[in-house]
């Protein structure tokens, strides 16, 4: 019983094991499955959300325009009255800048060179995971220059975004609020913000865009855990072997311990897509994703994916199981007809 027990965990769990193990290594695989989502209108509208708040944090969007319009009136910002005149130009040219940068995030990410950009991180945070789960030396100096950030964290570095929203900013002009034009005595005024672009802070121009993926913590306790899966998924066929050769040879009714075994392992295997999906929901809650955030949308999404090629993923092992106890099945059967027919011609009076 033990035997056909074991038969029926290992062979559904371990095609699993080593796809695992194939996710981490196989990065061209990977890139290919996530691609799809920079045309994702919800990915693209959670994105550009989160992009624009991390950009805006960068800089102090009153302070950079209250800088550029003290310089570009010059001694004009010095006359008596005109800190209310520079107030309502900095707050109409602040909310403008704030409006700029969320206009130039949805561009960016609407255009085919985000769907490049996305290909580029995903590939890099990709590999940057394989480093930090596989890389006998996980030390800060033998970190990859790409896909890690300084503290261990894998990120999706988007900086290509920011160079897109930039020039979108360059080439917007300064607001000029019409109550400033409405003043006569603006007039010097009004003609030199019109003059004026919209600042764009360094801080914005060297800026790389980096989405978080998964924390160096959780890439520790994941190392771990991929480690105990890459062995299973090794010893796996093996045990599978040694349990129905172990079953079989010492069973009585060597037909009926290979129907047990094939009933087994299907049992197995409808037990693990049923508990997939829940399985998988539990992963994602322990993750602690913020619910709104891109992050959560994309690996909601990979989830679903690998929910949905488990069936595929597990279908040459039910094979074997259905053809295993359909023969241990057909086996019994025979063997219940002869010993029939056996016992009747036992039975029968002799002449």
């Amino acid at each position: 019983v033990l035997c056909v027990l074991v038969v029926g965990v290992v062979v559904p769990t371990a095609p699993v094991a080593r796809w695992v193990h194939g996710a981490v290594d196989d990065t061209d695989a990977y890139v290919a499955a996530v691609a799809p989502f920079a045309r994702d209108p919800l990915v693209r509208e959670r994105l550009a959300d989160e992009v624009t708040t991390r950009l805006l944090e960068t800089f102090d969007p009153e302070a950079t325009v209250r800088g550029a319009v003290t310089t570009a009136l010059g001694p004009l910002a010095d006359l008596p009255g005109a800190s209310q005149v520079v107030d309502d130009a900095v707050t109409a040219g602040a909310a403008h800048l704030r409006d700029g940068v969320a206009a130039g995030v949805r561009y960016a990410v609407g255009t085919e060179a985000f769907g490049t950009a996305w290909d580029t991180a995903q590939r890099a945070a990709h590999s940057g995971v394989r480093w930090a789960l596989t890389s006998p030396d996980i030390d800060a100096a033998h970190r990859p220059a790409v896909g890690i950030d300084a503290d261990g964290a894998v990120v999706l570095d988007l900086g290509t975004l920011s160079d897109l929203v930039v020039a979108q900013l360059d080439a917007l002009r300064f607001p000029v609020p019409q109550a400033l034009r409405d003043l006569p005595a603006a007039a010097g005024v009004v003609e030199r913000l019109d003059a004026l672009r919209m600042p764009v802070p360094d801080a914005l121009r060297d800026l790389d865009v980096q989405v978080p993926v998964v924390t160096s913590a959780k890439l520790v306790s994941a190392r771990t855990t991929l480690g105990v899966i890459d062995t299973w998924g090794a010893l796996a066929p093996w045990v599978a072997l040694a349990a129905l050769v172990v079953a079989l040879l010492v069973a009585r009714r060597r037909w009926l311990v290979l129907a047990a075994c094939g009933a087994s392992a299907l049992a197995g295997t409808a037990a693990l897509l049923v508990g997939a999906h829940v399985a998988a929901r539990e992963v994602v809650a322990q993750l602690a994703l913020p619910s709104d955030g891109v992050l959560a949308l994309v690996t909601d999404r990979i989830v679903s994916m690998l929910a949905g090629g488990l069936p595929n993923l597990l279908a040459d092992g039910a094979l074997l199981a259905a053809a295993a106890f359909l023969v241990g099945v057909a086996g019994l059967v025979l063997t219940s007809g002869r010993a029939a027919r056996a016992a009747s011609r036992g039975a029968a009076p002799q002449p």
